[in-house]
């Protein structure tokens, strides 16, 4: 949820039609880094805590794929500040990698809870026939 809400934030933000210069810059600016934050803590815990036990493709696609487009984000705020013409090129390749990213973990964290879910006996009639 926090890759699509920083996705959902910054495609608002930017067709705002009053915005300046400086601020379309602050805001991928400042959304980068508090995922670059929130990025880093993940990574800290999967990588050094080793706090969960999942496979590397897991990994990538909760620790390494989101710092790499939160830094995107960041570089492309830092090329926006310099009125570069491709900035909001970046800034759109770092917003696909983040949704793919929130797509992929949204789809392993549903698989995740339905292999978990318990399932009701299968010999056992459904209440309706047994009465």
């Amino acid at each position: 949820m926090v890759h699509f809400s920083a996705v959902l934030f910054v495609c608002i933000f930017v067709v705002i039609p009053s915005e300046t210069l400086l601020s379309l810059a602050a805001l991928p600016a400042l959304g980068s880094v508090t995922g670059l934050i929130y990025s880093a803590r993940i990574w800290v815990q999967l990588f050094v805590r080793r706090s969960f036990d999942v496979d590397v493709v897991d990994r990538l696609f909760y620790a390494l794929i989101p710092l790499a487009g939160y830094l995107l984000a960041l570089a492309s705020a830092v090329v926006l500040f310099m009125q570069y013409p491709w900035s909001l090129e970046l800034l759109a390749a770092a917003l696909i990698t983040l949704l793919l990213s929130g797509i992929r973990n949204a789809w392993d964290m549903t698989i995740w809870i339905v292999i978990r879910t318990p399932v009701p006996d299968a010999d056992r009639p459904p209440l309706a026939a047994q009465a």
